[in-house]
């Protein structure tokens, strides 16, 4: 990019970007940015104009994020850790039962080379027990 940036451009330029990788922005679920102004206005920054473009696909707005650093160091303080389990078996518990998710979850695994072949469960039997004896 040359010259300025303003959000009208980076929004040129990644719409050049996800139709030169043959993705949509159907898709398109959040976008995270630094927070300045060319970047997270709401009508000519990056993200109004992401979110447009999600809108007229018909699917549901993406989400806007002001740097995920600051979401995490929110999360981290003021989320009891019992409402973060129960996420986290609800999502686990979701890619086990239905064996569609689990094996295209272990594909996504294999894709991106992770350590893991499998969701890593805390506990050695088939079911969280998040500590309950």
């Amino acid at each position: 990019m040359q010259d300025t940036c303003t959000g009208d451009k980076n929004f040129l330029k990644v719409k050049e970007t996800i139709f030169a990788l043959g993705l949509d922005f159907k898709i398109l679920k959040d976008v995270t940015t630094d927070g300045g102004r060319n970047m997270s206005g709401t009508h000519k920054g990056l993200v109004g104009n992401m979110c447009e473009a999600v809108l007229e696909t018909g699917a549901a707005k993406a989400m806007a994020i002001h740097c995920i650093i600051h979401q995490q160091t929110l999360c981290g303080k003021n989320s009891p850790i019992s409402e973060v389990m129960n996420v986290v078996v609800q999502i686990v518990n979701y890619n086990r039962k239905i064996a569609l998710s689990h094996r295209q979850f272990n594909n996504f695994l294999a894709d991106i080379e992770s350590e893991y072949p499998d969701i890593p469960y805390h506990c050695v039997i088939h079911w969280l027990s998040r500590g309950i004896v």
